[in-house]
């Protein structure tokens, strides 16, 4: 009995290669993608009610700025849409920044600074304290060993 004779397609040497690259191009991968609250913008509101009740897409965070008291508010939706948006509320002040220099406020800053910094000793400081501990060290391991001596010197005294 005779078998057919089959012929198998050639394929070019590269075909793999470009099999792949084609593959990736026409399939993307579906690799995790960390997602990122998206900016809305920056709104007037005339009131928190208003801010509060402005409706806000998933995944966006939009900031409103009260026109009728000195307050900024930020409403952040997650990406679920199941999720409840998180709204902070923050109060403005003005600082007036014309009565000082540049070089006086950096100044400023530089003292406000350091005036909350712990204090430290310097080395020559802590050398001279290192020597009275080991001098009070040696003194407290003399006495320790005197009391001994003393003892011994009974014994031998009452014998």
């Amino acid at each position: 009995m005779a078998y057919p004779n089959y012929s198998f397609p050639q394929y070019p040497q590269n075909f793999s290669q470009n099999f792949s690259q084609n593959y990736q191009q026409s399939y993307p991968q579906n690799f995790p993608q960390t997602q990122q609250i998206q900016n809305g913008g920056f709104l007037p509101v005339r009131s928190r009610q208003e801010a509060m009740g402005y409706p806000v897409a998933p995944g966006t965070s939009v900031t409103f700025k009260d026109e009728s008291a000195p307050y900024i508010y930020t409403k952040t939706k997650g990406f679920n849409q199941f999720d409840e948006p998180v709204f902070d509320v923050y109060k403005l002040t003005k600082e007036d920044n014309m009565s000082v220099s540049p070089a006086e406020s950096h100044t400023e800053v530089l003292n406000s600074n350091t005036e909350n910094l712990p204090q430290y000793a310097l080395k020559d400081d802590f050398e001279a304290l290192q020597k009275l501990v080991d001098i009070l060290q040696n003194e407290i391991e003399a006495l320790k060993r005197k009391p001994a001596q003393s003892k011994k010197k009974e014994v031998v005294a009452d014998e």
